[in-house]
């Protein structure tokens, strides 16, 4: 008679499954996506930033040059590659909003990608931290900013995306991968370049040794929109840039002029309890991997990534120009996954402590308050659609902002 000996082996559960965290990661994607969509069909909303790369992508079309008005050589956009992806969008389209959906439609597709790469980053074994990588995609996924951001017709959705996949492959230790897509984002965004410099810098210092081919490969990118830029608008670096740094240098000195990004930082990381706490972890955060870094310690590897948040909070803080929450979406995924990675201190204690009633109840513990967190996010998205929808102005048609020359959002 055969015996049956029972199983001694432990039942998976997303605390120990990376099959298991893989699927909840990609169910978050899915359910970003889904509530960007849905938001945008409530809201139509459309940024007016949109429609000057609009007019970018229908002049390059139509063959008249990357330009906003004909015959006036003006870099009105801050790289060249999202103008141009709306361009093939604009040749095969016979109407504005077809052109704006397609881009809309490749910004929030970039933002379930963002939200997949926020899980498996803190995932990874440098950090470590799979269960809070899983609650940080969760808050960016339903969180109005990056709602807001993505369905305006901008690149913003695209631009955080390659900014948090730059943030993996230097955790991850691949230069080419880095250096590829650090020129990707130059030729999204020139604001890319300070990221790409602290990445690259980082991980040079980290390997001790320079990454030549992976550079040259970069260059090799980024030199043709260089060499076309220098002679076709007489410098490479828009003209937003130019005049917010000549306004910086010659504003009237005033009162508060000191700090004049506080009102926008206040609506951003301030405006609720929820923001609020997550503001106080993020401070925690912040302490805990400088401390890591000091000690070579796990989590000390995203100090890189978090200089650039802090840099850019700090330039944003002090800017002499208006703040819009969209300057933010950008760092928010290394903001919110520094927040949780504090924010995974006290259950790592608990589970340290109190080994075995914390494997008792993970199992449950852990899925349940995701899914809880998810639901009240989705109850929460009446008030993000309201957010969102008093973004939007009275409705234009194209043809008459055309007609004035100005860029107006169509409802």
């Amino acid at each position: 008679m055969v015996s049956r000996r029972s199983s001694t082996a432990p039942t998976p559960s997303l605390s120990t499954s990376e099959t298991l965290q893989r699927a909840a990661a990609i169910a978050i994607s899915v359910i970003a996506i889904t509530v960007r969509c849905y938001v945008s069909w409530r809201t139509h909303l459309t940024a007016d930033g949109a429609f000057t790369t609009l007019r970018y992508a229908e002049n390059i079309a139509a063959g008249h040059g990357v330009v906003y008005k004909s015959a006036e050589h003006v870099l009105s956009i801050g790289g060249p590659l999202y103008a141009l992806l709306l361009s093939v969008f604009s040749s095969i389209s016979y109407t504005h909003l077809h052109v704006i959906l397609a881009g809309k439609t490749c910004n929030i597709a970039a933002e379930g990608i963002t939200c997949y790469l926020m899980a498996r980053l803190l995932a990874h074994d440098e950090v470590n931290r799979p269960i809070a990588g899983l609650f940080a995609a969760s808050i960016y996924a339903l969180s109005s900013a990056p709602i807001a951001a993505s369905i305006g017709g901008t690149e913003v959705g695209l631009v955080t995306c390659v900014c948090l996949a730059m943030v993996y492959a230097y955790v991850s230790g691949r230069p080419y991968w880095l250096y590829t897509l650090g020129a990707v984002l130059f030729l999204l965004s020139f604001n890319g370049l300070f990221l790409f410099a602290i990445l690259a810098g980082s991980l040079a210092v980290k390997e001790r040794k320079l990454q030549p081919r992976a550079g040259a490969i970069a260059l090799i990118i980024m030199i043709p929109w260089l060499i076309f830029a220098t002679a076709y608008y007489g410098s490479p670096i828009p003209t937003a840039i130019n005049t917010a740094w000549v306004y910086g240098r010659t504003a009237v000195p005033h009162t508060d002029s000191a700090l004049a990004g506080t009102g926008a930082f206040a609506a951003q990381f301030a405006s609720g309890w929820t923001m609020g706490a997550l503001c106080l972890l993020f401070v925690l955060g912040t302490i805990l991997v400088v401390c890591q870094a000091v000690m070579r310690a796990e989590s000390g590897v995203m100090a890189a990534p978090l200089i650039w948040c802090l840099t850019v909070f700090a330039a944003m803080l002090f800017a002499r120009i208006p703040v819009a929450s969209a300057y933010f979406v950008p760092t928010l995924p290394v903001y919110i996954a520094v927040a949780f990675l504090a924010g995974a201190a006290a259950p790592i204690k608990f589970s340290k402590l109190w080994p075995d009633l914390a494997a008792r109840y993970s199992g449950r513990a852990v899925p349940g308050s995701l899914i809880l967190l998810v639901l009240l996010g989705i109850v929460h998205l009446g008030s993000v659609v309201d957010e969102v929808g008093a973004l939007q102005r009275p409705q234009v048609t194209p043809a008459a902002s055309s007609r004035a020359g100005r860029e107006v959002p169509i409802k």
